[in-house]
């Protein structure tokens, strides 16, 4: 399986979740009607995660964001300056986000469910990709366990359309499927404050 802490330049927004070590499963396209203009454009700002890491969303058009961070290059000993795209859909009654994974031979998408809560921050959640696996080995979900690319490891690719998902998640529970984990509090991003502009000559 492909592994959380792999995927850290494209999954800043989760960066809670790649504490964990866990693997995630990826699926061919985001499901789900796209979030309208409004919704789309009421996450758009600046970010910080528990660690006062920043990012930002700018709104392309309806559900469709560009995320802008930086990410440690090891190698060169540099930050550099990450683009990433990000689909807010609906699904039912929850709130999907869907984020592109570099695999090869063709990019996928994983995905989390997200809620805006009372006091205007978002909490992330990913899906529980054992059961998954275990929901596509019983049939209850169309997927494959696909090789990846210069890996040993085997990637659960989800081949289901929206209503089959939504209806697998209905059934199973909400809950389950995007359980609570260990690191919940670094999973939860608040907008950034505009900082106060004095003019000058004045305290």
């Amino acid at each position: 399986m492909l592994k959380r802490h792999a995927l850290a330049s494209c999954l800043i927004l989760l960066v809670g979740f790649l504490q964990c070590g866990c693997e995630i499963a990826t699926i061919e396209e985001p499901v789900g009607e796209p979030w309208s203009l409004k919704e789309t454009k009421a996450i758009e700002g600046h970010w910080l995660d528990s660690d006062g890491n920043p990012l930002e969303l700018v709104v392309v058009s309806k559900g469709d964001v560009r995320m802008g961070s930086f990410a440690w290059d090891s190698d060169k000993k540099v930050f550099v300056a990450k683009t990433e795209s990000v689909q807010f859909r609906h699904l039912g009654m929850l709130d999907l986000a869907f984020l592109e994974v570099p695999i090869q031979p063709k990019n996928r998408f994983t995905f989390a469910k997200i809620q805006v809560r009372d006091d205007g921050s978002i909490l992330w959640r990913l899906a529980d990709e054992k059961l998954l696996l275990d929901a596509v080995l019983k049939g209850k979900l169309k997927g494959v366990q696909e090789k990846i690319e210069d890996s040993k490891e085997l990637q659960l690719h989800l081949k289901c359309n929206g209503d089959e998902l939504a209806k697998w998640i209905a059934e199973t529970g909400e809950d389950a499927v995007f359980p609570k984990v260990e690191y919940e509090s670094d999973t939860i991003f608040t907008k950034a404050k505009k900082p106060e502009r004095k003019a000058l000559g004045k305290k």
